[in-house]
């Protein structure tokens, strides 16, 4: 840790002990070793300050050193109380964050850590949730496409329906083809699908939602592997539609899920833990907040630092302490 930032720990610290009334961690039966000001470290506050270096692994001086560090602190709370830094609106703020963070890794950390869903809530979950574990059937298609006006003449009609029975004838004569492959260059007005051998992709089997007309996909689902179906005719134009490929829908299994189950749903609890516990501290709070006055606010940021700051360097703001927003009416 260099200077600056234990300097910062330090003040940090003390501010936050003189926030809270002094004399509550003196103990009148223990031995006083310093007096600083209005102040008395105590025997107790010594082994506390020990004990505390200890668990956050931090060297431990001899105790002439350490005493002195104890006076040096309490005597920057008191040289910062005469100056009034505790009512600098930042070090309240750091202050309440702190206070804030404190509080939660006391009361709610421990509780979020025991969070440990049992094995019938995970079952339960997969069982509420199956059908993010099912993969459905899939169908590959390839179709021929000739477009048709809805009010366009018998005999333009009777000519494209004349067309594709023509591809269909051809197709059938290619006994071992596994898609509509160059005829769907020539018969087929689509564009997206007419150079790759009128191939339309993988598509959801009973899923109707594709752009294509209801009747050529019912019948392509519906079609033995490679075979080419009876020309179709809808208002909007004639197809031949073929099953190139099927993959069976599967299932994950509960074994398989389990996992990642576990962790989503502890995920899940904890949101849910957490989320009560701020509502209950509001609660507890009475916390008020007044809509109509907040609507009169105009929030103007203020101008960036100057550039003297570092690219790169920009401080994330802080987390709000929990009841900030709402703790005065």
């Amino acid at each position: 840790m260099n200077t600056q930032h234990f300097r910062s720990s330090i003040l940090l610290g003390c501010c936050l002990l003189a926030w809270l009334p002094l004399a509550c961690s003196r103990a009148p039966q223990a031995t006083v070793l310093a007096t600083v000001g209005d102040t008395r470290i105590t025997t107790e506050d010594f082994k506390r300050e020990i004990q505390r270096r200890h668990t956050a692994r931090r060297p431990i001086p001899d105790k002439e050193t350490l005493l002195q560090e104890m006076v040096q602190a309490d005597a920057l709370v008191q040289r910062a109380r005469r100056t009034g830094l505790l009512e600098d609106p930042q070090v309240r703020h750091e202050i309440n964050s702190l206070l804030a963070n404190k509080l939660q890794e006391r009361e709610l950390t421990p509780r979020l850590e025991a969070i440990n869903p049992t094995a019938d809530e995970v079952r339960a979950e997969y069982d509420q949730n199956l059908t993010k574990y099912t993969r459905p059937a899939k169908i590959r298609l390839a179709v021929l496409a000739l477009a048709a006006d809805p009010k366009s003449s018998e005999a333009s009609r009777t000519a494209l329906r004349t067309r594709m029975t023509e591809a269909r004838t051809k197709m059938l004569a290619q006994a071992e083809a596994k898609d509509f492959g160059p005829l769907a260059i020539e018969y087929s007005d689509d564009q997206a699908s007419r150079y790759r051998g009128g191939d339309l992709g993988w598509l959801d089997a009973g899923n109707f939602s594709s752009r294509w007309p209801r009747e050529v996909l019912e019948a392509g689902f519906a079609a033995e592997s490679h075979q080419v179906s009876d020309v179709i005719e809808t208002p909007a134009g004639f197809y031949l539609v073929m099953k190139t490929d099927a993959r069976p829908g599967s299932t994950v299994s509960f074994a398989e899920a389990e996992t990642t189950l576990r962790q989503s749903l502890a995920a899940k609890q904890r949101r849910t833990l957490e989320s009560a516990y701020r509502a209950s501290a509001i609660g507890d709070a009475h916390a008020i907040v007044h809509t109509d006055a907040l609507a009169t606010v105009e929030l103007q940021l203020p101008p960036l630092a100057s550039a003297s700051r570092t690219a790169g360097s920009e401080p994330q703001p802080p987390a709000f302490p929990l009841g900030e927003a709402t703790k005065r009416p």
